[in-house]
């Protein structure tokens, strides 16, 4: 059974300023999966808004979104990593779209 932990405001929303506001876990106790949301929306501005790890630790996908959109300027909206922590996949979105000025909005490596 997986234990969930959720902050709420007084909208009873999804909502937390200083960290993830849901965080989902493994049986074991280990964190599968941290989602950061502002007034019930998927949102972080200073980092990724998901981040999901392997059952192992390790990070398996990170995701930028802002106003519960993938977005991200100067990087990749969506990393996906190999269990050594080299990057296996790239995905460049802006405002929700597939969009990349300098390059592929898809990379697999």
């Amino acid at each position: 059974m997986h234990r969930m932990e959720e902050y709420h405001n007084e909208k009873n929303e999804l909502h937390r300023e200083d960290g993830p506001a849901e965080i989902l876990y493994y049986r074991d106790g280990s964190v599968k999966r941290e989602t950061y949301y502002y007034n019930n929306t998927i949102h972080r501005e200073d980092g990724p808004a998901v981040i999901q790890y392997h059952k192992d630790g390790y990070v398996e996908k990170e995701v930028y979104c802002v106003n519960d959109l993938l977005h991200r300027i100067g990087g990749p909206a969506v990393i996906e990593y190999y269990p050594d922590g080299a990057v296996k996949k790239e995905i460049y979105c802006g405002e929700g779209e597939w969009h990349r000025e300098d390059g592929p909005a898809v990379v697999t490596i």
